[in-house]
């Protein structure tokens, strides 16, 4: 008998570019691969009945487009802490629209009856399970650091205070948790006292090998392009070192999040008179290509969960810098094994990229490295580590 898996991901999933959105195919498409019977559901406008990037074999309802008009809630029924909140968190319940969209999502666990429902954000969990009771077991994902959704106060996500409530009175109802590291699971022991699985993203180690051997002189930066990951800190570091290393590139690859953002980074490159220098290349479908054609890879994000763009570097053997405050870049990076940590702050990042730059003995031997450094997130350990999850969540675990 096969196993039926519900995975309820948010709104805007349009393509596989950004790290999240990519998980949810691989994961959803993988799954039916091994046998698994899937089922997604999400909002969306681009895609009324169908999602062109899904195994045919997976089921999917656009929740934006379910009839409801003959449908009621049969599971909303309000603790007293929730009634409470209703009022004390108004704003984050119509925000995410927690009414309506789970509704939605119980007119699919209904009608689907899944074994497990997995969601693969915490909002998600909340649009889910407020105000609901599943008996089902849920397994919520999580595609960053926790904090992002359970700090009550995140300057740089400028997340209002009563999203954070929501997030922590709803994350008690769920069955199970799969973080990326055990230092995000520590960080849940205040919130969360249930069962936890670290499982990591799986990193595809590719035949191919970077030869730092050859210099090309070009830094790389591979991911999403939003605020979070940092390009404007890569600028202002090599603005400083710029002069002294005219034949040196700076390539940023990958899709602006938001577009006010691509300006914002022109600007930043018209400032400091870089244009034959910092070039803006865009999105690629050969990431190995770009990789093969680099000698260093910089990462300067905030913070970040499980950064995909930089495990794919370090796979190919590029020894890569970031900030040592960067919460999964600093999981990922070993400082002075397969590259460089530098302080959060722009003249040490300059430093950093000075002394790789200079120094071709010392990228090779990071590179070597860099590869072996992430054989522990191969394919085969993530799903073995998933399969093994969800086996122990339908029979040995209980929902609290």
């Amino acid at each position: 008998m096969s196993i039926k898996v519900l995975l309820l991901s948010q709104e805007k999933v349009h393509a596989a570019v950004n790290g999240a959105t990519k998980m949810l195919y691989y994961f959803a498409n993988g799954l039916a691969d091994r046998g698994y019977e899937v089922v997604v559901a999400y909002p969306t406008d681009e895609n009324p009945t169908a999602d062109p990037n899904l195994n045919p074999k997976v089921a999917f309802y656009n929740l934006n487009y379910i009839d409801m008009s003959k449908y009621k809630s049969k599971r909303r029924r309000y603790s007293l802490k929730e009634l409470i909140m209703l009022k004390l968190c108004k704003n984050a319940l119509e925000k995410i629209k927690v009414h309506d969209i789970g509704n939605r999502m119980e007119y699919v666990v209904d009608r689907e009856k899944p074994d497990v429902i997995i969601p693969f954000f915490a909002h998600v969990t909340a649009q889910l399970v407020f105000g609901k009771r599943y008996e089902i077991p849920i397994i919520q994902m999580y595609h960053t650091h926790p904090k992002v959704y359970h700090a009550k106060v995140s300057t740089l996500e400028k997340k209002p205070k009563d999203m954070a409530i929501l997030f922590n009175h709803c994350v008690k109802k769920i069955t199970a948790l799969q973080l990326f590291f055990p230092s995000y699971a520590e960080y849940m022991k205040p919130y969360y006292s249930g069962k936890i699985c670290i499982i990591h993203n799986p990193v595809k180690i590719p035949q191919e090998k970077v030869d730092l051997k050859t210099t090309k002189k070009k830094l790389i930066y591979l991911s999403r392009i939003d605020k979070n990951k940092g390009q404007n800190s890569l600028i202002e570091a090599f603005s400083m070192i710029a002069h002294s290393y005219q034949d040196w590139e700076v390539e940023l690859w990958g899709d602006f999040e938001p577009q006010k953002y691509l300006r914002d980074i022109e600007n930043l490159i018209a400032k400091y008179d870089l244009g034959r220098q910092v070039r803006i290349k865009g999105v690629t479908n050969n990431p190995t290509e770009v990789f093969m054609n680099a000698d260093i890879g910089v990462y300067p994000s905030n913070f970040e969960g499980f950064p995909l763009g930089l495990s794919e570097a370090l796979a190919i053997g590029l020894p890569c810098i970031g900030f040592e405050t960067a919460t999964g870049i600093n999981e990922l990076i070993k400082d002075r094994e397969n590259g460089l940590l530098c302080e959060y702050s722009i003249i040490d990042l300059a430093r950093k990229l000075t002394e790789l730059m200079n120094n071709q003995p010392l990228r090779i031997k990071y590179g070597d490295n860099a590869r072996k450094s992430v054989e522990q997130y191969s394919e085969a350990a993530f799903w073995a580590k998933w399969e093994n999850f969800i086996c122990d969540v339908l029979y040995s675990g209980k929902k609290k």
